[in-house]
């Protein structure tokens, strides 16, 4: 008898026996297999100098074992993501941003050892930090307060072995670095280029930094679009998410006490509305971390060890959450070995070009280089020589490109001439002022054109109004590319009035008219210094103008040679800290040369500076003398004014023969970021020493005039402002008001 089975009871056995096959088929294929891990993503926000918390939590991620698979970084969050993506270990970049001096980092000043005597000698003019530029009939001005020079280049030798990869994916570790276009404010993600061009355009801060070209695009700071890019890294593929928050919180309204305060909190709301928007991206499996940074700020790279630190500590409150997804000692060993590259710690030279010129000769930049095929540098090595090229005065920005090629590296100077290039207007402003009185001033307009010819000629022009009338213009021609030997006709017109003491009594005044045709031939060694000799023809109308009677009217012509020559390695004229400033100026009329009056005048100043942590001493002696029958009254040595004997007034002492000496001291306050650009703080005093005679034969010790001074210094924009009080011998004491260069003031930088 044959049975019939329901069909409803088939029906369930059928599908009782499916739903039981899965279990069943491990126990015949692939026993112990582990699921896949998943792709952990990093997520490293902006925030300035708190970004060095980042590496706090990476040095714990190494330490519970959890290996990264992406990376997205935004401004700070950039470089600390770039150099681990490129393959360096938490300690080395804690020790990078810990050792790098970021106040320094972040100015335009190149190291004025570097700097060209050419540019170097207009620092004693009294000439203004900003240039304006003139191009077809339009005045130009730089995109930013200052151009970032010095740190897309220390990036790239950071950077360096990972120099050949173009695509970000093949990084160790694949990253992106989130940007803005500047013209359309859309979030620009790099992937792929030059790894350092990338992370610099992540943290060019609008109107502090110029943005960075790349793709015709003009990119500025991530952060105003995405200071935490959660999307990035999970459009890459990440399953679990560890994000870093460095932000700062928003300000209170009893913080709120300036309108540059005002500004800056519009700009963190901004900010804070697009991390707010990413944060809602995180799930229940991913991992937020918000480091407690205290009072450090956006400025504050001084602090980066307590920042990393903060940052560490942060991290290891969340290691139980992070735990989840540690990984064996055997897989991490192997995600270590793929993460880390070696460093570089020498490069063979190949090649060496430059491309991007305009107007600049690149014989000159090479020369300027000074870098040969085949010779074995550091890295650091080679960052030193790009200054020199920076020291030309010519150019925005230089990116360094090192690509590997078998065992060399070929080098790349990728220039960007300034864009307000080559005609420079200038303005310069110089004041003095006793408070007794006694005052002066002198306002300067400079108009510079540079790179004439391929040779690089200049043609330079002044005009002053103020105390002193002066018009000036020099075509300065190179022979050689090198600039290393030039010839110079210049013209100059100048008028002036000179005081004349009883004592410290004002007797009479007379005006004096010089008008100068002449040409040199020099050498010029770099960046040391100068060397001139020329001819020069001299006019001068010299008359009484009031008070006492007792000077002849003057009118003559003088035909003279003159020999300049001046060594200047102080790495400030403002406030100098370290090297030496020496010269000496030789006049000598002759009767063969056209001379009315024959008479030598000779004159000479050294300068060394000596610093200790932030206490500076400079020591200057200056001597003069004259030779023949002896000086006219109208070219007599003199003393007396800021720094020059500062008790007395400006030019009080003339005579034949001149000796003085002076030591001053002073202290630096703290450098910041703001004060290396908006301008740094002194405080300090002198002691000086000094008079003049008319003879040799009467110097002496004990005539020796006496002067000290205490006064607060600050380095701004428009040269160094001092405000003091000066005391001297015989009574003799004064406050002072005064802004320009200090140093070197008895050399003028012009013929």
């Amino acid at each position: 008898m044959v049975h019939k089975v329901p069909t409803a009871y088939m029906r369930n056995l059928t599908a009782a026996f499916f739903l039981l096959l899965p279990c069943l088929m491990p126990l015949s294929s692939g026993a112990g297999e582990r699921a896949p891990r998943p792709k952990i993503g990093l997520v490293l926000g902006g925030g300035g100098a708190k970004g060095a918390a980042h590496v706090g939590v990476l040095k714990v991620l190494e330490e519970l074992r959890i290996p990264v698979d992406s990376i997205a970084g935004t401004s700070m969050g950039a470089i600390v993501g770039g150099m681990y993506a490129s393959g360096m270990s938490p300690a080395e970049i804690e020790q990078f941003l810990i050792s790098t001096d970021w106040n320094e980092l972040f100015t335009d000043d190149t190291q004025r050892q570097d700097v060209g005597f050419r540019r170097k000698s207009e620092d004693y003019e009294n000439l203004a930090k900003i240039s304006l530029g003139y191009r077809d009939g339009h005045f130009l001005s730089a995109k930013a307060f200052f151009e970032a020079e010095k740190i897309g280049l220390l990036f790239e030798m950071q950077l360096l072995p990972a120099s050949g990869i173009k695509d970000f994916d093949r990084l160790p570790v694949p990253f992106r670095a989130i940007s803005a276009d500047l013209e359309t404010g859309e979030m620009v993600v790099l992937g792929s280029g030059r790894l350092a061009e990338a992370v610099r355009a992540s943290m060019s801060l609008p109107g502090i930094f110029p943005p960075v070209v790349i793709g015709g695009r003009y990119l500025t700071d991530g952060g105003i679009v995405r200071n935490l890019p959660v999307d990035v890294v999970r459009s890459l593929g990440a399953d679990i998410i560890i994000a870093i928050d460095v932000g700062k919180p928003l300000a209170g309204h009893e913080a709120l006490g300036s309108s540059l305060v005002v500004m800056d909190q519009a700009t963190d709301i901004m900010i804070k509305d697009n991390v707010r928007r990413q944060m809602a991206l995180l799930g229940e499996r991913d991992v937020l971390i918000r480091p407690d940074l205290g009072t450090i700020g956006t400025e504050d790279f001084e602090r980066g060890a307590e920042a990393a630190e903060r940052g560490e500590r942060a991290a290891r409150h969340a290691a139980g959450a992070l735990s989840r997804y540690s990984v064996s000692e055997e897989e991490y060993a192997a995600f270590t070995a793929r993460q880390r590259r070696p460093r570089v710690p020498t490069l063979r030279v190949g090649t060496v070009s430059v491309d991007g010129l305009e107007r600049v000769n690149d014989e000159a930049v090479l020369h300027r280089f000074g870098t040969r095929t085949g010779e074995v540098l550091d890295p650091a090595t080679v960052l030193r020589r790009v200054g020199p090229v920076y020291g030309m005065g010519d150019f925005e920005r230089i990116d360094l490109e090192a690509t590997p090629r078998g065992d060399v590296y070929d080098l790349s100077l990728h220039a960007h001439e300034k864009p307000w290039g080559p005609n420079y207007l200038r303005f310069g402003l110089s004041l003095e002022s006793s408070f007794d009185g006694g005052s002066s001033y002198n306002i300067l307009i400079d108009y510079t054109m540079r790179w004439v010819n391929r040779l690089g000629a200049e043609w330079k022009n002044q005009v002053q109004f103020g105390e002193t009338h002066l018009f000036f213009s020099e075509f300065y021609q190179p022979v050689f590319p090198t600039r290393a030997l030039f010839i110079a006709p210049y013209f100059r017109w100048e008028q002036r009035f000179n005081d004349v003491y009883y004592g410290d009594d004002v007797i009479a005044r007379y005006r004096i008219r010089q008008q100068q045709w002449g040409a040199d031939l020099g050498i010029q060694p770099w960046t040391y210094g100068e060397l001139r000799l020329g001819y020069v023809r001299d006019q001068v109308q010299a008359r009484y103008q009031v008070g006492l009677p007792g000077f002849p009217a003057i009118d003559l012509t003088q035909g003279a040679l003159r020999l300049r020559a001046i060594a200047d390695q102080l790495d400030s004229i403002a406030f100098p800290r370290r090297g030496y400033f020496a010269w000496l100026n030789v006049y000598s009329t002759r009767e063969s040369l056209g001379a009315a009056a024959p008479y030598d005048k000779i004159e000479t100043e050294v300068v060394k500076a000596f610093t200790l942590d932030r206490y500076t001493v400079l020591g200057n002696l200056r001597y003069g003398t004259h030779g023949g029958d002896g000086l006219p009254y109208y070219d007599l040595h003199t003393l007396g004014g800021f720094f020059n004997l500062s008790a007395y007034q400006k030019n009080q002492l003339a005579g034949q023969v001149m000796a003085f000496g002076k030591l001053v001291a002073y202290w630096q306050a703290r450098p910041t970021i703001v004060g290396s650009v908006l301008g740094k703080f002194y405080v300090g005093g002198s002691l000086e020493a000094g008079n003049v005679w008319d003879r040799t034969g009467d110097m002496a010790w004990d005539n020796l005039h006496l002067s000290a001074s205490a006064f607060v210094g600050y380095d701004t924009l428009f040269g160094p402002l001092y405000v003091g009080v000066a005391a001297g011998d015989r009574g003799h004491d004064t406050l002072f008001l005064y802004l320009g260069t200090s140093f070197g003031t008895s050399y003028q930088g012009k013929p």
